[in-house]
């Protein structure tokens, strides 16, 4: 299921546009707080009787407040638990959540021990299960090109071991394709084959899809990424993003693929998305 995501910086004239179009062709929403207002924002979007609607809400939670890896810090903890308490005000029970901060080396997996990730994984679980919220660990790397922590093979130890520990009844993973893009050597291709073998294992899984020139995480949306032929800065063993999208789009269908990128092209870049995905209707 495609979606769109809404920033709580956004004109609420816009917000409820988009929210309209979700309704009427059975979109996903992820909510960004991103900025300063939440009260305010929340207060005019549960006002949208489309928005109360939907039933594929989710929430990213704020990377810059709180990581799994902090968690153990009472700082940090408190924050989540404070937007998991916005996002009940919202009506969302689910979102993405950043396993590190991505220019932290200090903070990244390769300083990690089994038993200290099994330790936050038990956390987030713990929070998760207490407040009945599913989360999202999304694949964040370093930002440094081409780091050889930034490896699908390292990365893989975090849903390898939510799935050894049984918990993912409450956590699953979100792929970002301009993750992948931007600071990794491996192809999108590896990480959706990886992504396919842990839904077949029983994790939930969602998607963040924007593109960029394999430099920067430019969050372009298919449609500039095609007019502009940043296909040609692809892995070797990848296609145009929107083929990969139309390929493995009913392999996906019941999953949330947010087209990750600005809202102000977000109506007319979905509907050129649309367009291209074969079996969209089926």
């Amino acid at each position: 299921m495609l979606g769109f995501k809404l920033f709580n910086s956004d004109p609420i004239e816009l917000i409820n546009e988009l929210i309209l179009l979700a309704h009427e062709d059975n979109l996903a929403l992820e909510i960004a707080l991103y900025k300063d207002n939440s009260d305010e924002f929340i207060n005019k979007v549960i006002q949208n009787p489309f928005y109360t609607q939907n039933k594929n809400k989710s929430i990213h939670f704020n990377y810059n407040k709180h990581v799994v890896n902090n968690l153990k810090e009472e700082k940090h903890y408190k924050n989540l638990l404070t937007e998991i308490v916005q996002a009940k005000k919202l009506l969302i029970n689910k979102g993405v959540i950043h396993y590190q901060y991505a220019g932290n080396t200090k903070t990244h997996l390769e300083n990690l021990t089994y038993d200290a990730l099994k330790h936050n994984l038990v956390l987030l679980y713990e929070i998760a299960k207490e407040h009945n919220v599913f989360f999202y660990i999304e694949n964040t790397f370093i930002y440094k090109r081409h780091y050889f922590m930034n490896k699908l093979e390292h990365h893989k130890i975090i849903w390898d071991t939510v799935l050894k520990l049984g918990f993912e009844d409450y956590i699953g993973i979100c792929l970002d394709w301009g993750h992948v893009k931007a600071f990794s050597k491996d192809s999108l291709t590896s990480w959706i084959d990886y992504a396919k073998d842990l839904k077949q294992k029983g994790m939930s899984i969602y998607m963040h899809i924007h593109d960029n020139d394999s430099l920067k995480d430019l969050h372009l949306s298919l449609k500039e990424s095609y007019d502009g032929k940043y296909y040609l800065n692809n892995h070797p063993d990848d296609k145009p993003y929107i083929y990969i999208l139309n390929d493995i789009f009913n392999s996906f269908k019941d999953n949330i693929l947010i087209l990750e990128y600005k809202s102000d092209i977000a109506k007319e870049h979905y509907f050129w998305t649309k367009s291209k995905i074969i079996n969209y209707f089926q």
